[in-house]
This record gives structure tokens, sequence and C-alpha cells, in this order.
């Protein structure tokens, strides 16, 4: 084999390999248990990242819970205590969006938890709210 040859057939070679990591998808051979395996390969990444999401935001939720659990049910034992509280009035003075329409319905147990849920989330609003306007203020 001549030199020239042998440099012309290695400059080829080289072109061929640029031209494979340039358009890779001319290259792919088009195989559909390949794509069958390559869709379930992603949806099974998607399901996993879609629960690996759900439990930092369950973690997350427990962790706000833990915070103000104990606040939120002396504040929901105070307010039942009250002989003036009626849930309807606490619900539309807070905004509440509940499926209920029948609160004579509702035992004590499942008010105090309506209002301990509701608390919980109010007093980490407010403990972000307050957060950020110190954030803003410094």
């Amino acid at each position: 084999m001549r030199k020239e040859d042998l440099w012309l057939e290695l400059y080829m070679d080289y072109l061929s390999e640029q031209d494979e990591i340039k358009n890779p998808s001319k290259y792919i051979v088009q195989n559909e248990e390949l794509d069958e395996l390559a869709e379930e390969n992603l949806i099974k990444l998607r399901n996993q990242a879609l629960k690996i999401l759900a439990q930092k935001k369950q973690l997350s939720f427990r962790d706000i819970l833990e915070k103000n659990y104990e606040k939120a049910l002396s504040i929901a034992e105070e307010l039942l205590r009250n002989e003036k509280f009626k849930i309807e009035d606490f619900i539309k003075q807070e905004n509440i969006a509940v499926s209920y329409k029948n609160f004579a319905e509702l035992s004590e147990v499942e008010v105090k938890d309506i209002l301990i849920n509701h608390l919980v989330l109010k007093l980490e609003a407010e403990k972000k709210k307050s957060n950020e306007n110190a954030d803003n203020e410094s």
C-alpha cells in the first residue's frame, strides 16, 4: 500500500468517526425491541423520580407537622373548649375549602382533625412569611 493511500484511508476513518459523533442518529440501528426497551427504561426512570419526589414531599410535610403540631393542638383544644365555637363559622372565617355539607354530623375528633391540619399549615405559612419579611429587611 502506498503511503498516500494509507494517509487517505486514515483521514477517511477520521472523518467517519467525526460524522458518527456529530450525527449519531444516522448510525443507530432502527430496532423495535431496542425502542421498546428504551421506552420501558424511560418509564421506570420517570416512575422512580416521581417516587423520590413524593418521598421528599412526605418527609417535608412530616417535618412541618412535627414542628407545629403541639402548638396547633393547644390552639385547637382551646377553640373546642369555647362554648361559642362553631366549626362552620371558623371554616368561613379562615376560608377553608372542605367537602362537608352537614357540619352537625361531624364528630369532635373529626372537627379537631380539621382544626389541627389547618392550623399546622397556617403556622408554617406564617413562619415562612415572617422569615421572608426578615430576609427582605436585611
